[in-house]
């Protein structure tokens, strides 16, 4: 699942099976690719959590990875979904439009 902060502040979750449907009617393929970015962000990020655990010496540089990642993912997310504003797929509030 995908979280992306709206401009009322609100947390909004994207489900990526329903972006990929209504983004099928896009000539490209720009949500798809974003989509791929993002997960692999999370894999990442999963990764980085198992080396924290596993590798108490690396600790600092895994922590480290792990919130930059975080803050990426974020980016992305916001990306995507103003992405598809601009394409009439979201609406201002990241709701799919009807």
């Amino acid at each position: 699942m995908i979280f992306v902060e709206n401009r009322l502040g609100k947390k909004v979750e994207i489900v990526p099976d329903d972006i990929l449907l209504k983004a099928q009617s896009l000539a490209c393929g720009c949500p798809e690719h974003l989509l791929t970015i993002i997960g692999s962000l999370k894999n990442l990020q999963e990764y980085e959590s198992k080396c924290i655990l596993e590798n108490p010496s690396g600790f600092i540089v895994h922590s480290w990875l792990l919130e930059e990642s975080r803050k990426v993912e974020v980016t992305v997310a916001k990306l995507l979904a103003d992405l598809l504003v601009k394409e009439n797929i979201l609406d201002q509030d990241y709701g799919f439009k009807k």
